[in-house]
């Protein structure tokens, strides 16, 4: 990723005009991707939030020279301004030209997070939801990701999903830096099995978000995701199932659903569903390393399905310090199965399982 566009950046925030925006709302204004506007959030507010964000060198030194280059800061020197133009425009011709802009945006936020997906047949089909691989951790369950993935490529209508935190990627800067002498895998082997791990399936991604991990050190692992044209988006990505002569299937996945319980792990993904509109047949998320499933109506009737997916991380010295168990066996993956020619609305329409191996058996049968 270039650093051009940190230019435009620092003119922005050397006119005030970034004063108190997030991120997000950073990265809109200015027309960034979702890492770009972390970034620059990062190198604006300094400090601890540059380390957390790990921002690379290339961002770091380009940013120090655009400071550098006006000089220390002086408080008796006044605020650049926005230059009028020579012709004063008139109150139409301002809110045409923000209708435009805005329209233009909707458009790209519209398409950000949204995947349509061709399904080639109209027989039933599955996806398998890996939850969080850590596919660079020593506490990761690797002989298993390589079975699931081996029953992917082998299973006849199988298709794959993942929900995000496919490496550890440990930030280079602030206290998790010390994370990599932990482990034996080193940065460059842990990209190349993220390489590995998307390219394996290669024609077989039906939805890919990134977690909070993939995100880190610039986003190294989430570029290496999106390089390979998968249905891929940070944090959050609706995919459209298109099947021929049959109702869609569509799937909101997330890293993590907004919304706890101590009474329910799919807490999440049903709070979601009963507030999303108009809806979709399976939310699915990671992020906790926990498992579980819930099938239910909405209070409209209509079904839809949580997949809450653990993860490959068997071991973890943190989670047991803090007080949580390690990864439990079983929940690594969820196999979700679609009988696309029921339609959409129909309770039944889709199975969810935790025994992959088994479900894989039966679609083999159905098909």
């Amino acid at each position: 990723m270039g650093a051009e566009w940190l230019s435009e950046v620092h003119a922005a925030h050397s006119r005030g005009a970034l004063d108190g925006l997030t991120a997000g709302e950073l990265a809109d204004s200015l027309g960034l991707s979702g890492n770009q506007g972390k970034i620059a959030k990062a190198l604006i507010i300094g400090g601890p939030s540059t380390e957390a964000t790990a921002v690379r060198n290339i961002h770091r030194d380009r940013w120090g020279r655009l400071c550098s280059a006006i000089g220390p800061d002086d408080d008796t020197t006044p605020a650049p301004t926005v230059s009028e133009p020579e012709e004063p425009r008139s109150a139409a011709e301002i809110l045409a030209d923000r209708t435009r802009l805005q329209e233009r945006d909707h458009r790209r936020l519209a398409t950000l997070y949204t995947r349509t997906v061709e399904m080639p047949d109209a027989r039933p089909f599955g996806v398998l939801i890996f939850g969080d691989p850590h596919l660079d951790d020593d506490g990761t369950d690797i002989q298993l990701v390589q079975r699931h993935v081996g029953l992917v490529r082998s299973t006849p209508g199988l298709y794959a999903a993942c929900v995000g935190d496919v490496l550890n990627n440990w930030p280079h800067s602030g206290k998790l830096s010390k994370k990599w002498k932990d482990q034996r895998t080193t940065e460059s082997e842990a990209l190349t099995l993220a390489d590995w791990f998307v390219s394996e399936l290669a024609g077989r991604w039906v939805a890919f978000v990134g977690g909070n991990h993939d995100a880190w050190n610039g986003g190294s692992a989430a570029n290496v995701l999106a390089q390979h044209g998968v249905p891929f988006a940070l944090d959050e990505l609706r995919a459209r199932l298109v099947i021929p002569g049959c109702d869609p299937f569509v799937i909101h996945a997330r890293h993590s659903f907004r919304g706890r319980s101590m009474y329910s792990r799919t807490h999440g993904g049903g709070r979601a569903a009963l507030m999303d509109a108009p809806g979709a047949d399976l939310y699915t998320a990671g992020h906790f390393h926990e498992a579980g499933i819930r099938q239910e109506l909405t209070k409209d009737g209509i079904p839809y399905t949580v997949a809450q997916v653990g993860s490959y991380k068997r071991y973890d010295e943190y989670a047991r310090r803090i007080g949580f168990q390690d990864g439990s066996v079983g929940g690594e993956a969820i196999l979700v199965i679609v009988h696309p020619e029921r339609p959409r609305g129909t309770f039944g329409r889709t199975l969810a399982t935790a025994d992959i191996e088994g479900g894989c058996k039966y679609l083999r049968a159905l098909r």
